[in-house]
């Protein structure tokens, strides 16, 4: 399991971030774009508005934030749904929106539902599954290099 301080740690980033997104702006793109005319240091996306873009999208991802420093994205996964992803190689935090089932990381399963955050270190197998509820997640990668085990002493 995650250690108390990163888990506290992960938990503060996703509620700064939900109050950000929560905010009643529209969504500035539907796609991100990686080279933006003039980069801008603050934004706001309302959850819903990012939601109906995705769903609008027929895609069960969709980046709303790409950076040099990090990526943001959306992620559905309907009830009964399959997750199909794939080992990443950053690290991924997740915040849980709306919905349940059940995750398995590393050999680990728990129960997700509203509120949970999750901590993926990169290249662990990972997914969502035994979905009960439409799944509904805010996807925070890191785009710094991770640290070996040793590194994180």
């Amino acid at each position: 399991m995650l250690s108390t301080v990163l888990l506290l740690a992960i938990h503060t980033l996703a509620l700064a971030t939900v109050a950000l997104l929560t905010a009643t702006f529209p969504i500035m793109a539907q796609e991100p774009d990686p080279q933006p005319a003039t980069p801008k240091t603050y934004q706001t996306w309302s959850f819903e508005d990012l939601s109906q873009a995705r769903a609008q999208s027929k895609r069960s991802y969709l980046p709303f934030l790409e950076r040099t420093s990090m990526r943001m994205g959306v992620y559905h996964l309907p009830q009964g749904g399959r997750d199909g992803q794939s080992p990443h190689d950053q690290d991924e935090a997740y915040y849980v929106v709306s919905g349940k089932s059940r995750f398995t990381c590393d050999g680990e399963t728990d129960d997700v539902s509203p509120g949970d955050v999750l901590f993926v270190a990169a290249g662990l197998q990972h997914h969502f599954h035994d979905i009960e509820e439409d799944l509904e997640l805010l996807v925070f990668f890191s785009a710094a290099k991770p640290k070996t085990a040793k590194q994180d002493d």
